[in-house]
């Protein structure tokens, strides 16, 4: 049990260096990203869940990303914005997943999934306020 939970680390922390890597490549003057957004979407197993998600800005282009679960849980990790597409790493209690949002208008949409997740689910996120540059 304990090399699955190490596995489990050790690919997170790739993801999070990887996004690391890449985010030092896609610096994005003027995009507006941080904020708070409100998040509707179904799990993986198909249940509709409303969720909050704060975006804050951690240097140029990455993002700490912080959202509260359906079922009282909280998911963090880190995200980059490259054009009109955000990419996050995240992760919970539970394990850890990717999300994918692309920009529609001032809303994100979204897809994720988590570790051995057979499939990915989608997300739609709202700002309930004004987005921050």
């Amino acid at each position: 049990m304990w090399r699955v939970t190490v596995l489990w680390v050790v690919a997170l922390v790739s993801v999070l260096i990887l996004l690391g890597v890449f985010s030092s490549l896609s610096a994005q003057a003027g995009e507006r990203w941080e904020g708070t957004y409100a998040c509707i979407g179904k799990d993986l197993d198909g249940a509709a869940y409303a969720v909050e998600l704060v975006l804050a800005k951690q240097g140029n282009t990455l993002y700490s990303y912080v959202q509260s679960t359906h079922n009282g849980r909280v998911a963090i990790g880190v995200a980059f914005a490259e054009e009109q597409t955000l990419v996050v790493g995240f992760a919970t209690a539970q394990g850890f997943g990717v999300a994918l949002y692309h920009r529609e208008g001032r809303a994100l949409k979204g897809r994720w999934t988590a570790y051995g997740a057979p499939h990915m689910t989608t997300e739609t996120c709202t700002p309930t306020g004004s987005l921050v540059a």
